[in-house]
């Protein structure tokens, strides 16, 4: 297995160690075009990147790499270190757990994304890997879909109805240069080849990162407030 893509953007560099334990190789870089796939080994079978852009999905499918492909949507998961630049669905749920300082950035917090729990892409990648030959060269939208998507005024209001406190949330006038108001996976061509499909809810996928928060209150809460 092998790590591509920006390290430290994607707060992955704490769990690099970790990661190497079990065999996950990394190559360090900002992944954006064909030219950055250079020096990366030949032989990778099965590629997962989330919301790749074109240029990246053109590397992905040269035929160096002779792989399947799953473009991913929001991931997120009980664990992972969210940041306000990655990881937002843990992030918000740490963000109102602890009272801390919260920012709508554009469009006044209406922008949608669906989101996909961990546990589904781990059911995704091993429904490939037992028949990685028929899907070689094929690229595949996964994510929450319509179903599990939402804006992040409506992951607001459900957390805070979760926890049974309100947040006092800023507005930042401009949006991002490249962010999308409504963003979501259509996942049709997954699903009518492999059958698969999104299973874990926004209600559960959310509960059990808000119990993974509450178990490391602790550790978190100085983690955080000492980062805030």
């Amino acid at each position: 297995m092998v790590a591509m893509g920006n390290l430290v953007r994607r707060s992955s560099e704490s769990n690099i160690e970790r990661l190497q334990k079990q065999g996950v190789a990394f190559a360090h870089g900002y992944i954006r075009c064909v030219e950055d796939f250079t020096g990366i080994p030949p032989g990778i079978e099965l590629i997962c990147d989330a919301s790749a852009p074109p240029s990246v999905v053109s590397g992905y499918t040269n035929p160096m790499f002779d792989s399947t492909n799953n473009m991913l949507g929001v991931i997120a998961s009980a664990g992972p270190f969210g940041k306000i630049d990655q990881g937002w669905v843990v992030w918000w749920a740490v963000a109102c757990w602890f009272s801390l300082p919260s920012k709508y950035i554009g469009w006044g917090g209406k922008q949608v994304r669906d989101i996909l729990f961990v546990e589904d892409v781990c059911r995704l990648v091993d429904l490939e890997i037992r028949q990685i030959g028929r899907l070689r060269y094929g690229v595949f939208n996964a994510g929450g879909g319509a179903a599990n998507s939402l804006s992040l005024v409506e992951a607001m209001q459900f957390l805070e109805k979760r926890l049974g406190r309100s947040m006092s949330v800023s507005n930042g006038e401009r949006p991002r240069k490249a962010d999308a108001v409504i963003y979501y996976w259509d996942n049709r061509e997954v699903a009518r080849l492999l059958g698969w499909g999104p299973k874990v809810s926004l209600v559960e996928g959310t509960d059990s990162i808000l119990a993974w928060i509450g178990e490391n209150e602790a550790e978190l809460s100085a983690w955080y407030r000492s980062a805030s």
